[in-house]
């Protein structure tokens, strides 16, 4: 935050005080004589009475004849008597009124800071370096406390981030003890301003650790090197460009010293000038010049080539000098025979009395002609006035020569530029008027023997109609007839509404129109061959908002189509109406592929394309209500059905897996197969049904049970059908290579254990096995388990405990008939009930 800065000085009134004083001390003194004083004198315990002196009726002999002698009148010092022997000295009314000047100021150097804490914004006033400050109204002196700094709140007068607040903060005399500000001006009354300011948002204000502007106002009587306020104030005037006043006209000699008009050639040229006076702070005179008579009245080249003699080139001829224009080489470039060139002149004003001097600028080019040098359609001319030369370097004019043969120069034009400044002093050079739509009118140089004279001009035209009068001319009406008209009715006969953008009432453009646009190529277009409007590439075609801004655009940029549509908040987006839709077909670049929106039957329809959501590296997802999901899984690479807790997916109908090949899969795994990884088969997590009377799995009442043929399976698996039948086949090639089991187990710590099975003992083997392969293998019926038991290779019928002794014994309460049939003949084998054979255990 910059901010000027000063320091504390002693009041105005010390100093006319301390004038008085002398003026007091050298009026007593008169009775001395000559006696000189070689150092300070100093007077103490001064009495009146010890004024007086005793003499000549000249000398003051009383405080009376003192205090009549130099009494005070509004333009001088008033010496009081007291009546007690002293006197008191008064400022005079004048004097007093003069020091009026400085109302409304600091005395010290003034530091006002901007800071924002919390969103209140803050203006803290002190002295530069902290303290007090001393302010001068037209009532007096007063002390303002800035011990701690005075504050003011400046939140209200804030502004915005595009819309920033110019801010007033000052002091009035009628409140000297508090701060205001304002938003419109300073105040109307007595008051000593404080800063001017320009603030954005409280929030940026903070952010950007101040003011946008800050302009602390001081108006102090020294600066920080004890330099009085007004050396400043000069000095920052004197960095404004020197002001022409009058006078330093200037006029050309020729070889023979006669005056160089237009036209004519010489084989020298000199410049001369008139005396003039010319401004730096104050009006210095500028003495006359003359290249010709004065020796010592040489030109300056300002900007001469090095190789031709280098910057400040003294010159006595301009055309022995001046032979190159410059290019940013050394070297520079010739001036060619026949071609046209500017020269800029202007002048150095030293101090009065000081010789002051005459500048050239050599131009950066030449020209063809003459019209295009004149009007220097290419900016050749240099009007810039070195840094150097700030507040002493002033413009005097711009001379147009030919170079001949011989080599001479003809002189063609000369532009004043006396009261013209550059448009900064440190090398940017004045506009002058640009009349490059002129340059190629060659008619000037010839007289203007071929143009038609204006009144033949006039005459013809009134052949067309009425006459014209003065003030008027002809026009094309919006009739497509011609027309005298003024200034005040030509907008009716064209056809054109009134103001400052005017509008046509009405036109019919036959044939081409172009609508041109700023940069090549952005035009609009109507080709009436064609019955088309076209706009060309990167040509926007809006509607709504502002022009910079439109609502809704197109653009093409030559290789892509942009639409854009501003939609902000609820705006709705519609294409159609609500009464009436609209079917659109979005074609691709193959034939009867296309997307196709049908409005009737609120169908989007893709047909021959494909639907893809997300990339291969990112998906998005695919909604069906507000629960499920189709989306991508980048990480695997899968499509995922998703569905929100207590949500599912239904299929109607049939469900169809294609592979990767086209083909459908069916019960051929030759035809494809669905694979679901290492470690999961099929999972779901509710029930499975499929047809409730044909397959269900943990069906609702039924947890962790199989049925097949029912929807109420008793058991972990069961079976229902007229003739339940449960097939066990091996896929081997023959009928005898079968392996196939009914595996019984448990566990048996932690691993799994297998107690027996039913099966053919391997492939090949056609025998079926019953088998325990840990236990006893037991048989029963209805009359209980143990019918059969098979233990260790013995065989037990009829008892539940078998002696190891007998391979087969049969224990029956009643007769026992055991029958042994034989291909031949029968074999009888008996067996003894327990009364009959108790030796039988």
């Amino acid at each position: 935050m910059g901010r000027n800065k000063m320091e504390t000085h002693n009041s105005i009134n010390k100093w006319a005080v301390t004038i008085s004083c002398f003026l007091l001390m050298f009026a007593c003194a008169a009775p001395i004589g000559d006696q000189e004083f070689g150092a300070d004198v100093i007077f103490s315990t001064l009495t009146a009475n010890r004024l007086m002196a005793t003499g000549s009726s000249k000398e003051a002999t009383s405080v009376s004849d003192l205090t009549s002698w130099i009494a005070g009148t509004t333009d001088r010092i008033s010496v009081a008597d007291d009546s007690d022997g002293t006197v008191t000295i008064d400022l005079a009314t004048n004097t007093q009124t003069l020091l009026d000047y400085f109302n409304g100021i600091f005395l010290e150097t003034l530091d006002f800071t901007i800071s924002e804490a919390g969103g209140t914004v803050t203006g803290s006033l002190e002295q530069d370096s902290g303290g007090d400050l001393k302010q001068r109204f037209s009532d007096g002196y007063t002390t303002l406390d800035c011990t701690p700094a005075l504050t003011i709140d400046l939140t209200a007068f804030v502004g915005t981030n595009p819309v920033p607040k110019e801010v007033f903060v000052y002091i009035l005399k009628s409140a000297k003890t508090a701060m205001a500000a304002s938003n419109s001006d300073w105040p109307a009354t007595e008051h000593a301003k404080v800063a001017n300011l320009l603030l954005k948002s409280a929030a940026t204000t903070g952010a950007d650790g101040g003011a946008l502007v800050n302009r602390n106002w001081n108006d102090h009587t020294q600066d920080d090197n004890s330099q009085g306020h007004n050396s400043d104030i000069t000095q920052r005037i004197r960095q404004e460009p020197t002001q022409h006043n009058s006078g330093v006209a200037l006029t050309l000699k020729n070889s023979g010293g006669t005056e160089l008009t237009t036209t004519n050639s010489s084989t020298a040229v000199e410049l001369v000038t008139t005396a003039g006076t010319v401004y730096q702070l104050h009006k210095q005179t500028f003495p006359a010049f003359d290249m010709f008579v004065v020796a010592t009245d040489d030109a300056h080249i300002v900007n001469q080539p090095t190789d031709e003699g280098g910057a400040y080139e003294t010159t006595a001829d301009l055309v022995t000098d001046v032979t190159h224009y410059v290019d940013g080489s050394a070297s520079g470039v010739a001036i060619g025979t026949n071609k046209y060139f500017n020269l800029v002149i202007w002048g150095v004003q030293n101090r009065s009395g000081e010789p002051s001097h005459i500048m050239i600028n050599l131009p950066t080019s030449q020209y063809n002609t003459e019209s295009d040098a004149t009007s220097d359609i290419d900016g050749t001319s240099v009007f810039d006035i070195p840094a150097a030369f700030k507040g002493a370097g002033f413009l005097v004019a711009r001379l147009t020569f030919r170079k001949i043969a011989g080599p001479q120069w003809t002189y063609i034009a000369q532009e004043d530029l006396r009261g013209q400044f550059p448009s900064v002093s440190a090398g940017v050079g004045v506009q002058t008027t640009d009349h490059a739509l002129l340059a190629n009118l060659d008619k000037a140089s010839a007289g203007h023997t071929d143009f038609q004279t204006q009144g033949d001009v006039l005459d013809d035209l009134n052949t067309l109609g009425a006459v014209g009068a003065d003030s008027e001319f002809l026009v094309g009406t919006g009739a497509g007839t011609l027309a005298w008209e003024n200034a005040s009715t030509a907008r009716t006969s064209l056809g054109v509404g009134t103001g400052d953008s005017p509008t046509w009432a009405g036109a019919i453009f036959n044939g081409d129109v172009t609508f041109d646009g700023t940069d090549a190529g952005k035009d609009w277009q109507w080709d009436a061959s064609a019955n088309s409007f076209v706009g060309l590439d990167n040509v926007i075609w809006g509607q709504g908002n502002t022009a910079a801004a439109p609502d809704v655009w197109t653009l093409w940029d030559g290789d892509s189509w942009e639409w854009r549509a501003r939609i902000t908040g609820t705006t709705p987006w519609n294409i159609g109406t609500t009464a009436q839709g609209i079917d659109i077909n979005w074609l691709t670049t193959a034939s009867g592929d296309f997307v196709h929106f049908d409005w009737a039957n609120k169908i989007v329809n893709f047909t021959d394309v494909d639907l893809k959501i997300g990339s291969e590296t990112f998906g998005g997802k695919l909604f069906f209500g507000a629960n499920n999901t189709i989306e991508y899984d980048a990480t695997n690479n899968d499509a995922v059905f998703a569905t929100a807790s207590g949500r599912g997916w239904r299929i109607d109908g049939a469900l169809k897996f294609t592979q990767v090949d086209g083909n459908e899969f069916t019960n051929s795994l030759a035809d494809g197969y669905m694979d679901y990884g290492a470690t999961i088969a099929h999972r779901f997590n509710n029930s499975l049904v499929v047809d409730s009377t044909t397959l269900v799995v943990n069906a609702s009442g039924y947890a962790d049970r199989v049925g097949i043929g029912t929807a109420s399976p008793g058991e972990d698996l069961e079976i229902q059908s007229s003739s339940p039948i449960l097939r066990l086949r091996d896929t081997g090639a023959t009928a005898s290579a079968t392996n196939a089991f009914v595996e019984f187990g448990g566990t048996d710590a932690a691993a799994w254990s297998r107690t027996g099975y039913v099966g053919d003992g391997s492939s090949g083997n056609t025998t079926i096995y019953l088998v325990a392969e840990i236990g006893d293998l037991h048989l029963g019926d209805s009359s209980g388990i143990d019918v059969l038991n098979l233990q260790g290779g013995n065989v037990g019928i009829g008892l539940t405990t078998i002696d190891a002794n007998y391979k087969l014994i049969v224990r029956r309460a009643a007769d026992i008939n055991l029958g042994v049939g034989l291909q031949s003949s029968e074999l009888a084998i008996a067996a003894f009930n327990d009364a009959l054979s108790a030796n039988i255990p």
